[in-house]
């Protein structure tokens, strides 16, 4: 079993050939596929059930890079198209409550994305503690486009859904795919 996701920054496009990225990205697109209505949407709720999906596939083995590497082409697949994720399911805590539509973009996150941890580096959740973490977003949640909002405040629903989006990180490094899977449907889904 590989250890690159113990390093940072982690990008399983770069331990996953070009071949085997083709036919896990056309997998990895079906599970979104084949879990939506015919209006083209999905719940959150099935994101979980699709992570436990790629823990436990034999198709994968141990080979945490390939399902980590079908993880991003899901979350690459959903900014691409025009599906619509309901809140389905989601805890109600990490809901955005500032109406942009769009509480998934802090909760189904990408390997990749340098944002919530997963990079490391300076501008990086990861590089401290949990507690770190929570201040970092905390800071970042009270401004709005580099400028300090008044009143202290600051949009709770994302807060809370990028410090569980770090839980689920911290999680990945120490547990692999399923220690992620598991953490992310017990912080968005408290199950």
């Amino acid at each position: 079993m590989s250890n690159n996701h113990q390093r940072f920054p982690y990008n399983p496009y770069n331990y996953v050939s070009s071949s085997r990225q083709a036919e896990l990205r056309t997998r990895a697109e079906w599970l979104v596929v084949d879990r939506m209505n015919l209006l083209g949407t999905i719940k959150m709720s099935e994101f979980g059930d699709i992570l436990y999906r790629i823990s436990d596939n034999t198709h994968y083995g141990t080979n945490t890079d390939e399902k980590a590497f079908s993880w991003c082409a899901i979350v690459e697949f959903l900014y691409r198209t025009k599906i619509t994720v309901s809140n389905d399911g989601l805890v109600e805590a990490n809901i955005d409550r500032w109406g942009t539509g769009r509480s998934w973009g802090h909760i189904l996150i990408s390997f990749t994305d340098t944002r919530h941890g997963t990079a490391g580096g300076p501008n990086s959740y990861t590089d401290g503690t949990l507690a770190d973490a929570e201040r970092e977003i905390d800071a970042y949640e009270r401004q709005l486009a580099g400028v300090g909002l008044p009143f202290g405040i600051r949009n709770d629903g994302d807060a809370t859904a990028s410090l569980n989006t770090v839980r689920t990180m911290f999680a990945f490094r120490n547990g692999g795919f399923a220690g992620f899977a598991r953490e992310w449907n017990r912080v968005f889904l408290g199950r």
